[in-house]
């Protein structure tokens, strides 16, 4: 394969614009940060972890409201909503008790593919003279914490470029084309699609099942695992339905759905990446895309 003329070719930048809110995110510092991605805006949002069984302490003034937005992290994907709570106290005396039902969110996950709920959102009004609030989580679940105080001034937007780099092995390679512009996608065949990367580096994987011109139905479930050396790093499920703006170069037999997206996190250390589809009933092909993170 030539890969100079690989980058020459084909060459993608995609501008990730992490959510600006209204107001002055708080930091947590004594919690672990959790960040989450949604494939539908393709927007990133950062939480903090606030295990079961554990509480958060802040100190601060001059702030008037603070809305609370929590999740819930799962093991792995539920069917049905979890009740859960949580209780925030003022000055170590007056205590709120915030009661939330959620359900796995069918848009948002966690960075290294992590199941999680649907957000929730609480507001607070403190008095003048609150200096210190105690959160705590009582739940049996873990909670994804975001604090932010209303009145604060902060925008804050990050930028990530994501761009191609040389796949090693595959087994086919097809070439979409979606409104007018060529895309290379690969197919795992009933093996892997593989590479290997020293992090920390960041993946966009952009995920298809293929249709016969000959099936009824437009619309699909499909799955495919993620391996980070040799262990299971996460299985996506999707849901996808036939394009209609998007298809394969010199191949009237293929119908490819519409893109699934997934933001994925990969630490320091070398990296041996596998990509397979585990049902030989579906044909998946995965346009991948690299942001290698500055240490």
């Amino acid at each position: 394969m030539d890969f100079k003329k690989f980058f020459i070719l084909i060459t993608l930048t995609i501008l990730i614009c992490l959510s600006l809110y209204a107001g002055k995110i708080l930091q947590l510092d004594s919690l672990a940060p959790f960040s989450i991605y949604n494939k539908n805006n393709g927007k990133i949002y950062d939480y903090y972890l606030l295990k079961a069984g554990e509480n958060v302490e802040l100190e601060f003034s001059n702030s008037e409201k603070l809305d609370f937005y929590t999740r819930l992290l799962f093991d792995q994907e539920i069917k049905d909503s979890k009740n859960y709570q949580y209780t925030i106290t003022l000055n170590d005396s007056v205590k709120k008790i915030i009661k939330k039902k959620s359900g796995t969110s069918g848009v948002s996950k966690g960075l290294q593919g992590q199941t999680v709920s649907t957000y929730d959102k609480a507001s607070v009004i403190l008095r003048e003279k609150t200096k210190n609030i105690t959160i705590n989580n009582p739940s049996e679940y873990d909670i994804l914490l975001k604090i932010i105080d209303v009145e604060g001034s902060q925008k804050e937007e990050k930028e990530f470029e994501f761009v191609t780099f040389p796949i090693q092995n595959y087994s086919d390679k097809l070439v979409l084309n979606i409104e007018g512009k060529d895309y290379t996608y690969y197919s795992p065949g009933q093996d892997s699609i593989s590479f290997t990367l020293q992090g920390p580096f960041e993946l966009k994987i952009f995920s298809r099942v293929v249709f016969s011109p000959d099936e009824i139905s437009d619309n699909k479930r499909y799955r495919f695992r993620l391996y980070d050396n040799d262990k299971l790093f996460s299985e996506f499920n999707e849901v996808a339905e036939k394009s209609s703006r998007t298809s394969v170069y010199n191949i009237q037999e293929k119908i490819p759905s519409t893109a699934d997206v997934n933001l994925i996190k990969i630490d320091h250390g070398l990296h041996e990446i596998e990509i397979k589809n585990p049902d030989i009933n579906r044909e998946i092909i995965f346009g991948i895309y690299l942001n290698k993170i500055d240490e």
